[in-house]
């Protein structure tokens, strides 16, 4: 209940980011998150699909590792960062020099809306 009031409270006040580690507390969150981004406390499971087109009612930022090409989860990490940016940040990774995974993503709508994290892809929702 602690962790819901205080995404909560950084949700609505606007005083942070929402940012999930992995892709599993990014479906987690959008799961318990109703219309307006607000979380709900509790437990269950979820079968949320995550998929280009989705509107992202809670999650800011996702940091997440590189993903197989036609998996569910880059299609969440293409739905967050859009798949122009995901797919140009893949390119560069394929052109190794071997910290591929400090590449930052920019999407169009908030720029400002992430930074480089080190060791970890970062996708952040326009809002």
């Amino acid at each position: 209940m602690e962790t819901a009031s205080r995404i909560n409270e950084v949700h609505e006040s606007r005083s942070g980011r929402v940012i999930c580690v992995g892709t599993t507390s990014c479906r987690t969150i959008e799961s318990a998150a109703d219309n307006e981004g607000r979380i709900k406390a509790g437990r269950g499971e979820t079968d949320i699909f995550i998929y280009p087109g989705y509107t992202f009612k809670a999650t800011d930022a996702l940091i997440t590792n590189f993903h197989l090409p036609e998996s569910t989860l880059i299609m969440l990490v293409c739905a967050l960062g859009g798949y122009d940016n995901v797919m140009k940040a893949y390119k560069e990774a394929g052109r190794g020099k071997g910290t591929i995974l400090k590449k930052l993503m920019q999407t169009p709508k908030r720029e400002d809306s992430t930074k480089n994290i080190s060791e970890g892809l970062i996708a952040a929702a326009p809002r």
